[in-house]
């Protein structure tokens, strides 16, 4: 699963663990790998030497079962509730689904955020797929200034977890507070539908900005360990 953030072992004993671990080192060898990886949240696993830990990161979640008015409660006076509050008196208009349209104001976001990042946007065809595959569990929401989108986030469903997954935003407009106000949008909605958790994604432990705006929405974190084999 070489897109997931975490993945832990389907295990119940250090004796299944063990058997899995030998497996994986079996495949490596035989299918000439370069290496096998797993992505844990569980930091007292015992991979018996034969994995190291490569790679930290930071998960967070923010759980959706209290009461709608205790979940904005906890967010961040000046930095998210301010500025849902500015984006509302901006006249900022919000649409969200699927269509062909509304993907490519999406994907146009996409490429301007990756741009300024100086990395490669992801395919578009990437994203067709993702909403022809997904359906109804996919859900694309854009914000507007008159004509122009400014902001915009994609989400997926499963089960009673709302995933966020891809961002993107023209820098032009950011005091608008567009952004907050999508998030703002897409928690009501999950809560609205019963979902119990927004998963909020991994973020590297050195991108403190980003793990301050995960923070702000009152999203609690946990270390999540990639771990190598061969040592």
């Amino acid at each position: 699963l070489p897109f997931t953030d975490h993945c832990e072992p389907l295990v119940e004993s250090i004796e299944q663990l063990q058997t899995l671990c030998a497996r994986l080192d079996t495949l490596q060898k035989t299918q000439r790998w370069a290496y096998a990886e797993l992505r844990t949240s569980e930091p007292l696993l015992d991979f018996e030497k034969s994995f190291w830990a490569c790679k930290t990161y930071l998960w967070h979640r923010l759980d959706l079962r209290p009461r709608l008015d205790a979940i904005e409660k906890r967010f961040h006076k000046d930095c998210i509730k301010r500025r849902i509050r500015h984006a509302e008196r901006q006249g900022l208009m919000y649409e969200q689904g699927r269509s062909d349209s509304l993907l490519q104001s999406f994907y146009d976001l996409i490429v301007r955020m990756r741009s300024r990042k100086h990395l490669p946007p992801q395919p578009f065809s990437w994203f067709q797929r993702l909403v022809a595959s997904m359906g109804k569990n996919v859900c694309i929401r854009v914000a507007f200034k008159g004509d122009q989108p400014v902001a915009g986030i994609l989400t997926l469903n499963h089960g009673r977890t709302v995933y966020y997954k891809y961002g993107g935003s023209d820098a032009r407009f950011h005091h608008l507070g567009a952004t907050p106000m999508l998030f703002w949008q897409a928690i009501q909605t999950a809560k609205s539908a019963g979902m119990e958790t927004l998963d909020l994604g991994r973020s590297d432990v050195e991108d403190r900005g980003l793990i301050m705006f995960k923070e702000r929405w009152g999203a609690e974190s946990v270390r999540l360990t990639l771990w190598r084999s061969p040592i």
